[in-house]
């Protein structure tokens, strides 16, 4: 008995220094281990991805994500990557339990890599089920904003028309499926993109064929039209000619289309009309195509109505005819001689004779 006690005290007090030194050794090894391999870190909305059997569809589900929790050591903690998990179900092969629901387990996490997963929430799932099918549908484009200093005139996306695959009792009620929202705000060019079509609701899964189409969005700068009407036309012909011509008709009207900061600055007078004559041939109606001259600084399109006008010179009168040469003076003709006619005597003065 004594050589046991012996024994223990020899095992228990024999060089306590250094055993004391080594179990405090020890302990601070265990607790960095347990410091290094014990941490944690809550991942939230992971998804959740079904493995359905074939012709399943699912019309309802309790939840899209878990938040998942996980262990493990300082590098593999750090080193997840969310987007890379998920919890993927297997429907076909696990089935529902009779309240409609499926557990997800630990084993269910895919991504978690060298972590353990201890927690997970929820840890059920509860699924509606119902028959799986197909319908063509036509694909509206989701478009936000207004351009800048500019209009959208068309829209259009290709294919025009996708394949929805979702629960049958859910299709029918499905007329359109819409884009992804595309924000033009700002812009002041045309666009073509390619986006996703978004699922017409979060209740139940649909996937399309194909499961983007390519947008097109035209954007044109904003236009205005102001419009003159009777304007003279006026006449270029080359130096040194200064023909008379007839221009019919003598007025048009004229339309310009540009940016409206600009098309409000134009003054009256500063928008003419010319008739190009340089080739007006005569003796004939000519044809000739009107030119609108605007300000330089104006960056429009001008129309003139009409754009062509009959032309035609007019012929100068003819030079006067030269007076005729005076007629000859005729012979004088000779002189006759006249001959003095006797005095005839005078009547009697009737007054005289009653004096008798």
């Amino acid at each position: 008995m004594a050589d046991s006690v012996h024994i223990v005290k020899r095992v228990l007090f024999e060089n306590i220094e250094l055993k004391a030194l080594s179990f405090v050794l020890a302990a601070v090894v265990w607790f960095a281990i347990q410091g290094d391999i014990n941490n944690e870190r809550t991942i939230r909305d992971v998804p959740i991805q079904l493995r359905l059997g074939p012709g399943q569809a699912v019309r309802d589900q309790s939840d899209d994500v878990v938040k998942v929790t996980v262990r493990g050591s300082r590098n593999d903690i750090m080193t997840l990557d969310r987007d890379a998990m998920s919890a993927m179900l297997d429907v076909e092969r696990r089935g529902l339990d009779p309240d409609g629901a499926i557990a997800i387990r630990p084993r269910d996490i895919e991504g978690a890599n060298n972590a353990r997963v201890i927690r997970i929430q929820p840890s059920s799932l509860r699924l509606e089920l119902t028959r799986e099918a197909n319908r063509v549908v036509p694909v509206k484009v989701m478009v936000v904003g207004e351009p800048d200093g500019a209009v959208v005139t068309t829209v259009s996306c290709d294919p025009s028309e996708v394949t929805i695959r979702g629960p049958d009792i859910e299709l029918k009620d499905v007329e359109v499926v819409q884009t992804e929202l595309i924000d033009i705000r700002g812009r002041t060019r045309p666009l073509s993109r390619r986006v996703a079509i978004v699922e017409p609701s979060d209740r139940w899964e649909a996937t399309f064929t194909p499961s983007q189409v390519e947008v097109s969005i035209q954007i044109e700068e904003e236009r205005a039209t102001r419009r003159w009407e009777n304007v003279d036309v006026s006449v270029i012909e080359p130096a040194g000619r200064t023909n008379e011509y007839v221009i019919e008709p003598a007025q048009v009207d004229v339309s310009i289309t540009g940016r409206p900061e600009e098309i409000g600055r134009v003054r009256e007078g500063e928008v003419r009309i010319f008739a190009d004559c340089a080739s007006v041939l005569r003796g004939r109606t000519n044809d000739v195509l009107l030119i609108v001259h605007v300000p330089t600084w104006l960056r429009a399109a001008s129309q003139a109505t009409p754009s062509n006008v009959q032309v035609r010179i007019v012929e100068p009168p003819p030079p006067p005819l030269p007076p005729p040469p005076p007629a000859p003076a005729p012979d004088p003709a000779p002189a006759e001689e006249v001959v003095p006619e006797e005095d005839e005597p005078a009547p009697p003065d009737p007054a005289l004779e009653v004096q008798e």
